[in-house]
Order: C-alpha cells, then sequence, then structure tokens
C-alpha cells in the first residue's frame, strides 16, 4: 500500500488536517482538528484505490486495524475514535498524543537504566496483556509504537495495530506463508510464514524491548532484513549483562525467559513476565505495580496478593501526577497534579471500566492535595458530564481537601458551584475537610466488598508513596 501524504487543510469526512506527525508501513498520521467537536485528534489516512482483490484486502486490513484498537480501553492503549471510508480515503481517528516515542528517546540516550525502563514498559505489559484477554495480537511491539505523552510523570501508550490479528482470525486476512513485523522484534515463530504469531509472540518482542532498554542494542542485527530473521532464527543470544556489566544475573534470566527460542518455554502469559520483573522496580513503580502488576479487564483475571481479606485484591495506578487505588467496590484517587482535561478523562476512564465491572456499584475516595489546583470551567463541564454518565453506579463520591485554610474554601467552592449544577446527584457527592472524615463519609454507604477503614488507610498511604508525597496521620479508631 502506497503513502499519500495530503497537503495541510484538506480535510478527510469532518477532520480538517494540521500537519504530518507520522508514518508506518501502510498510512500517514497527521495532526487534525475535529470540525464537529473542535478538538484536536490524530487522524491515520491511508489511500485505498480501485476495487480489486488488493484494494478489499487492504481495506479488511486497515478496518481489522481499527476493530482490533476499539476492543480495548485501556490507559496505556491510543483510544479509537473513529474511522470509516470518504473516496478512495480510509481514515482511523485516535487521540492525539503529544511527546516521543520510546525509539527517540533511546536514540538520545542509548539505553536506560532498569528501574525507568520498568516504568515505561510494566504499563505497556499491562495494556498487551488486556489485548491478549480480548484476542488480540498485536505483532508489532517494538519502540517506535510505544508513545511517551509529554508531562512530570510521562504516560506510555502502545499505537499502531496495523499488522495486528485477532486469535480465532482465519489465516486469509493474515496472509498465512509471509511474514509480517520488523525484523529485529520478531519471534523465530513469526519469521517463518507457515507458522502464526501468538500472544508468546508478542511476548518475545516485549522482551527485545527490554533488551535494548537495559543494554543499548537489539539483540539481533544484520545487513539486510533476511540476515535479521536469520540470525533470530539461528543465532546465539547474549545475555544483556555481558554487554552492560551492571545488569544483574536475575534480570538475564527473565529476558532469556522472555525471549526463548521455542514458544512453550517462554513465560506462560505476559501477566507472569510482569510479575517476574516486579523485584527490580523501586520507587513509584514498585508502588503502582507491587501488589498487582496489571488492571483486570472484562474476561481477564488479575492476579492478588492475599492480604486476609476478601477484598485483598488491590490495583495501584499513576499517571502524571495522579495515583489511583482499586480495591473492592472502591475507587481512591489521589490528585498532586492540577486538574487537567486530560487527567480528568483518564481519571474518569479508568472509573468507567470500574464500575462496570460491579453490578452493585461503587463508591469514590477522591484526595485533592494543595499542590493540585481546581479545574478550569471547561474542565468542570466535563466532570459533571462524566459523573452523570457513571450515574447510579456511584453510591457516594467523598472528597477531600487536604491542607487548611483558603485552599479548603476555594475546593469547597467548585464542589458547591458543581453540585448547584448537578441536581439529585448533589446528595451522591461529600466534601471533608480530613481524611479520616472523607473515609467515614464513603464508609457510611459501605457494602459486603467495601474494605475496612484500615485497609482504606493503607491504600491511601500507599497512594501518598507512589506520588513521592509526605504521607500523612490518619486516625484509626473510627467504625470499620
Amino acid at each position: 500500500m502506497r503513502r499519500l501524504y495530503l497537503p495541510a487543510g484538506s480535510r478527510v469526512a469532518r477532520y480538517e488536517l494540521v500537519r504530518p506527525i507520522g508514518s508506518g508501513g501502510n498510512g500517514v498520521v497527521y495532526e487534525a482538528i475535529d470540525a464537529s467537536l473542535g478538538r484536536r485528534v490524530a487522524v491515520k489516512v491511508c489511500p485505498m484505490p480501485g476495487n480489486g482483490v488488493l484494494a478489499r484486502r487492504d481495506q479488511e486490513r486497515f478496518f481489522r486495524e481499527a476493530r482490533a484498537a476499539a476492543q480495548v480501553r485501556h490507559p496505556n492503549v491510543v483510544t479509537v475514535f473513529d474511522f470509516g471510508v470518504e473516496g478512495d480515503l480510509a481514515f482511523l481517528v485516535m487521540e492525539l498524543v503529544e511527546g516521543e516515542t520510546l525509539a527517540d528517546l533511546l536514540r538520545r540516550e542509548r539505553r536506560l537504566e532498569v528501574s525507568r525502563a520498568l516504568d515505561i514498559l510494566l504499563p505497556i505489559l499491562s495494556a498487551v496483556a488486556e489485548l491478549h484477554a480480548h484476542g488480540v495480537v498485536h505483532r508489532d511491539i517494538k519502540p517506535a509504537n510505544i508513545l511517551l505523552e509529554r508531562g512530570d510523570s510521562p504516560c506510555a501508550k502502545l499505537v499502531d495495530f496495523g499488522i495486528s490479528r485477532f486469535i480465532d482470525e482465519p489465516s486469509t486476512l493474515t496472509e498465512s506463508g509471509m511474514t509480517v513485523g520488523t525484523p529485529e522484534y520478531m519471534a523465530p515463530e513469526a519469521t517463518r510464514g507457515s507458522q502464526v504469531a501468538t500472544e508468546r509472540s508478542d511476548q518475545y518482542a516485549l522482551g527485545v524491548v527490554l533488551y535494548e532498554c537495559a543494554t543499548g542494542t537489539k539483540p539481533f542485527r544484520g545487513a539486510t532484513s533476511y540476515d535479521v530473521m536469520d540470525a533470530v532464527v539461528r543465532g546465539e543470544l547474549v545475555p544483556p549483562s555481558v554487554l552492560e556489566p551492571s545488569l544483574p544475573d536475575a534480570f538475564d534470566r527473565i529476558v532469556l525467559h522472555a525471549m526463548h527460542r521455542e514458544p512453550h518455554e517462554r513465560f506462560g502469559s505476559v501477566d507472569d513476565l510482569a510479575g517476574a520483573l516486579l523485584p527490580f522496580a523501586v520507587g513509584t513503580t514498585l508502588a503502582r505495580w507491587n501488589r498487582l502488576a496489571t488492571t483486570p479487564g472484562p474476561g481477564r483475571s488479575a492476579p492478588a496478593k492475599d492480604r486476609g481479606s476478601a477484598t485483598a485484591a488491590c490495583t495501584l495506578l499513576v499517571h502524571d501526577g495522579i495515583a489511583v487505588a482499586l480495591r473492592g467496590d472502591v475507587f481512591i484517587a489521589l490528585w498532586k497534579a492540577p486538574a487537567s482535561m486530560a487527567r480528568i478523562k483518564w481519571q474518569f476512564d479508568v472509573v468507567d471500566r470500574f464500575a462496570s465491572e460491579r453490578p452493585g456499584g461503587v463508591v469514590a475516595l477522591i484526595i485533592v492535595l494543595p499542590s493540585s489546583s481546581p479545574p478550569d470551567g471547561a474542565t468542570a463541564i466535563e466532570i459533571m458530564k462524566r459523573i452523570r454518565r457513571v450515574g447510579t453506579a456511584t453510591r457516594r463520591q467523598a472528597t477531600v481537601a487536604v491542607g487548611g485554610g483558603v485552599w479548603q474554601e476555594v475546593v469547597k467552592g467548585v464542589h458547591r458551584a458543581m453540585g448547584r449544577r448537578m441536581g439529585p446527584r448533589l446528595g451522591r457527592l461529600t466534601i471533608s475537610g480530613t481524611l479520616e472524615g472523607g473515609i467515614a463519609r464513603l464508609l457510611e454507604m459501605k457494602s459486603s466488598l467495601t474494605p475496612t477503614f484500615a485497609e482504606l488507610r493503607g491504600e491511601v498511604l500507599a497512594l501518598h508513596e507512589a506520588l513521592d508525597v509526605v504521607q500523612p496521620d490518619i486516625v484509626a479508631d473510627l467504625a470499620s
């Protein structure tokens, strides 16, 4: 499929193209403006000339990409908004991620410390595990397809589903007998056209990315694509520590396990690979993932450490100055960063999915630190829209304004202003000046799934640790 570069100002459906920002094997990606909503988006455009067999195959492959990306709602997978065909152009509309790719970062810094690499890659492993749970194999995981969103705590997002396949998909669409992917990151079985790539092929690619991040070099290289694929199949895999002696032997074993030449000798799943990597995570990365490596989604069971309670399973997520804990039927968010539109949308995307999996509804505790700031008018409207969308699934939302005096009054003022617009929903929204007060209000609407006061206190402290914020003293004598 040939690439087609369109001039700035061109229109594809309702999207006005601003400038090209990237290209792949089957299209060009543009920054664009959605004329109906006025928002900035990324639009991938592919030419679809003619109506022969090849044109139909290209169109089927393009729509497969849209379908694969739309299968999963995950904070580390780029969100798909729209797709379609206009004339002889197919288009795919996605969220615009401003920043750089992991490939850009590696070109600039050559290699990363393992803990820093895991800060980027553990969320990507979570995203890939979620893809697999939805029956999708990505088949082109590489640094160039991992976007790092600009911010204090860059959020990594997986992109480019152009050659992905569904696990139960017939071979006609995935071109049995052909090799597809980027040779340096292809598993040995994927280089053989007669074998179909599987979830463990994606795991191999993640092992290659780990290897490259830790050593600054790819494990197999060659003058041509054929030379690279031959090295992947026949060559000797040099342990990472041979190239970077500071790397521990245990890290070698994990990477070599993920990159084993035989698929059945690799980790059982990407979740298992994430769990093996956790001992090498430190600081905020460890706080995010040490109790649950990935966020559970539909059709996917999540590992959890038993802490002696029916509500022991806990997920910790951190994104650009926000830390979130999910436990039982409780959603807790700690806000260190200002309440921007992007951060609000990320939080509510997590809430929406969490609530959808709990028929009895959820309770939410929102903790706002003095380092944060209230939303502007447009963001406040978005918050109200999203609260309405969650609807009766939220039995109570307790907001805590941490800090005294003027700051609490500011947050209370914003809360009251929003409450006046929320009508009957106001009864479910409360605000407190202390953490123990907020937890107590939340526990007024507890269910059999709701953690105890002591357990909630532990999650709040873990969130403070995740954001490197001084842990508060929380009174522990409230009824649980």
